[in-house]
């Protein structure tokens, strides 16, 4: 019971230095940290101290890959910053933004929606080594599995929504700063009256 708690919280710490590199644009260790997690939750269930622990890290294994899903937004950022660049007519490195938008979102929601799955085998097998196939066991499943990708989904896109709304805003300012420019390096090289 201890050991497994001990071991479980081992993985978490293991899984919070992978999100902590995660953190510097290493992307593989920021999604690898979500499958850690999972992993450690579903061993500190192990443990069996009480039915609400095993809840708790269930939920626990859901938020931890909504957070991943968060900081994975970044490649989101990147491409909506990339449009702001094309609209104000500076270089732009996509062409296509619209489409790699859509297969950005859909690729980060494929790898994270599918960590907390790395919990289930941990609360599937009992501790004499078959499979619990309760209703209530089968409808928790379920209920999981489905939570999770709907989770990430909606975390995605909440934010790809406001990113477009803050770059969209930001190419309005950076265009309108431009045009100000311009008129007054027009009006400041204009013709001068009067002399000698």
């Amino acid at each position: 019971m201890q050991s497994a708690l001990m071991a479980g919280l081992l993985v978490l710490f293991a899984a919070l230095v992978l999100l902590s590199r995660g953190l510097d644009e290493d992307q593989d260790r920021l999604h690898a940290s979500a499958y850690v997690a999972s992993m450690a939750f579903g061993i500190i269930s192990l443990g069996n101290v009480a039915t609400w622990l095993t809840t708790l890290a269930a939920i626990s294994a859901i938020a931890f890959a909504g957070v991943v899903a968060w900081f994975s937004s970044s490649e989101l950022q990147t491409i909506h910053d990339d449009r702001k660049k094309a609209r104000i007519g500076t270089r732009a490195v996509l062409e296509d933004h619209d489409k790699e938008q859509e297969n950005t979102r859909k690729e980060l929601r494929a790898i994270i929606s599918c960590a907390p799955y790395a919990f289930l085998p941990f609360v599937l097998v009992t501790p004499s080594l078959t499979v619990d196939t309760s209703p209530t066991s089968l409808v928790s499943i379920l209920i999981f599995m489905v939570v999770s990708p709907v989770l990430v989904h909606f975390t995605l896109r909440l934010l790809d929504r406001s990113y477009d709304k803050l770059y969209s805003e930001l190419a309005e300012i950076e265009l309108r700063a431009i045009k100000i420019k311009r008129i007054l390096g027009s009006l400041g090289s204009g013709p001068r009256s009067g002399g000698d």
